[in-house]
């Protein structure tokens, strides 16, 4: 250390794991160097109680012949459903209509821990819409599934996996997810002469969630629930027909719903050794809707009576 002034000075040495030690020293005029020698340190007697390493799963992992996506660190995808999650994801588009495709082909399974299940639907996965995805921890894409799996996921398979408590004892997880809905402007009913339904202006969604484990050495029981209520317009169309004669008829569709589903799955793992286990679990779920429809017919012919077709279903 060059140009140090003149004076009393305190040199303070210090080293992770040792402790601190201070040396006083005078700096004159006339010396240009100072040896403070060899200095000792004593190695520090402080005791850690403990010890936490904590980590992070990647949101983005890559095997050999799948992708995994974790949900449960999107705050986002895991207040919706599993199709939104779906939906988020490369190389996978949902339809309209529900039809899931992995990288342009519709040719895709989708299963449940690795096992096809109703819940996912057959043909199209609408009802993956209403599974919450606060349940879920992972999605795999597996774009080259082995002989292990069924062969009418040509295009690939797409595997959801549920949470699994892996702590010893007593644990679980309780959320609920709050949706908005709609918020659009609803289109006015065809005619005020016929007594039409109003539209919903407010479609809330609630997706209330649970799971509990208890894990012992041997065997670790689970249950999970999710359910989802909401309110939602199916469709509101408006149509007309022209005749060869000129007659017209305007026509309007409209449909709406209310709804509650319930998801249970329940069941138990025997680990059998550090690398085997057996899993035994079971699928529930309940289904309630009402849907509203009314369907009007006015016609430019005055001599036709104005018809009104309504149902509940």
């Amino acid at each position: 250390m060059e140009n140090i002034p003149s004076g009393d000075w305190i040199v303070k040495l210090s080293f992770l794991g040792y402790t601190d030690i201070e040396e006083s020293i005078h700096i004159g005029t006339l010396n240009e160097n100072y040896d403070l020698g060899k200095v000792i340190l004593n190695s520090s007697t402080l005791a850690l109680e403990s010890v936490v390493i904590k980590g992070k799963r990647s949101t983005v992992s890559s095997g050999l012949e799948r992708k995994s996506f974790a949900v449960e660190h999107n705050v986002a995808q895991s207040g919706g459903s599993v199709l939104r999650a779906m939906q988020n994801l490369p190389s996978v588009t949902v339809s309209s209509d529900g039809v899931v495709s992995l990288r342009g082909s519709d040719e895709v399974l989708v299963l449940i821990d690795g096992k096809q299940s109703s819940l996912t639907g057959f043909g199209t996965a609408t009802n993956l819409d209403n599974i919450s995805a606060s349940n879920v921890e992972r999605i795999e894409i597996i774009n080259n599934p082995s002989a292990k799996f069924d062969a009418k996921g040509n295009a690939g398979i797409i595997n959801i996996i549920y949470k699994k408590r892996i702590k010893k004892g007593v644990n679980g997880e309780v959320g609920l997810a709050l949706g908005i809905g709609e918020l659009t402007k609803k289109p006015q009913n065809l005619t005020d002469q016929i007594p039409i339904q109003e539209k919903y202006a407010f479609t809330p969604k609630i997706a209330p969630n649970f799971s509990l484990n208890y894990r012992s050495e041997k065997v670790n029981y689970f249950v999970q629930v999710d359910g989802l209520i909401r309110k939602k317009v199916n469709s509101n169309i408006f149509s007309n027909r022209t005749y060869d004669d000129g007659s017209v008829t305007n026509q309007q569709f409209s449909e709406m719903r209310q709804q509650a589903e319930y998801n249970v799955k329940f069941g138990a793992d025997w680990f059998l050794n550090d690398n085997d286990k057996l899993t035994v679990y079971g699928l529930w779920q309940d289904e309630y809707h009402s849907d509203y429809g009314d369907v009007p017919y006015l016609y430019n012919d005055p001599s036709k009576n104005n018809r009104l077709w309504q149902w509940t279903e």
